[in-house]
């Protein structure tokens, strides 16, 4: 037997739990909505990371990339950090650059990374899980309301971005004699309505090879839950926050269609 052999480890269970459900999906918005059980299984597995508060800081302003690097180094560290908990030897262990690589989708949908904690006491910063995980736990628990999914506003303005640029290839490549059809339903109802076939699973969502493409799927079941429609108003409200940005438009509430 080589006593020089060099193991790889074993991921912590809630990093093997989530590369399975981040690698099971290859729509890059729904691997950032949560539903109630998985955010409550993955808060009761996570700890706040304590980093040297040098460390920490010289990455995050010092670096070229620093966000980059940043989420890297706490990757790392993350995974370190669980292990010693465990009491696992780490020599001659191997953490694959590809584990480390993954682990930063980890950090950044469950650590406020960015507004670490300061002890006074010592040369540390404890990076927390993220606060708005824990209100949501709270207040789906105190209003009896366990299905309500767990999203951040980033991800609902990104879905929109991408519902757009479908909407204009939709009016684009439309046939000329439907044209005055397709005006009665207007740019904001489109991109809303397109949201509510992306929540039945008609428009399908795909990230391959860092690009990302829209496939139709009319075999749906339809029967999947609703997600960012359940509040109209918030959807509608953000919809046109995109769309006037990006397309220069003044879009206002009163141009959705019933």
């Amino acid at each position: 037997m080589n006593s020089n052999k060099i193991n790889s480890i074993e991921l912590p269970e809630e990093l093997i739990e989530f590369k399975k459900i981040y690698l099971n999906n290859k729509d890059p918005i729904k691997r950032k909505v949560l539903s109630f059980s998985e955010v409550s299984y993955f808060m009761n597995k996570i700890i706040p990371l304590p980093i040297n508060s040098n460390s920490y800081y010289k990455i995050r302003y010092e670096f070229y990339n620093n966000d980059e690097y940043l989420l890297l180094f706490l990757a790392y560290k993350y995974i370190i950090y669980k292990l010693l908990l465990r009491r696992i030897n780490l020599y001659e262990l191997k953490i694959s650059i590809e584990d480390i690589i993954f682990t930063t989708n980890f950090i950044d949908l469950f650590f406020q990374y960015k507004s670490p904690i300061l002890d006074r006491n010592s040369n540390i910063v404890w990076i927390l899980p993220k606060q708005k995980m824990k209100q949501y736990i709270y207040e789906s628990i105190y209003f009896n309301n366990f299905n309500n999914y767990y999203y951040e506003e980033e991800t609902l303005l990104n879905l929109i971005y991408i519902i757009a640029g479908f909407a204009k290839y939709e009016y684009q490549n439309i046939e000329v004699e439907k044209i005055d059809k397709v005006e009665l339903l207007n740019y904001p109802t489109l991109i809303f309505a397109n949201i509510k076939l992306y929540e039945k699973g008609v428009i399908e969502i795909i990230e391959e090879d860092n690009r990302i493409g829209i496939v139709l799927n009319f075999n749906s079941s339809n029967n999947q839950n609703a997600i960012f429609s359940k509040n109209e108003d918030l959807l509608k409200k953000k919809i046109l926050q995109v769309i006037n940005k990006i397309d220069s438009v003044n879009y206002n509430i009163n141009d959705f269609l019933n």
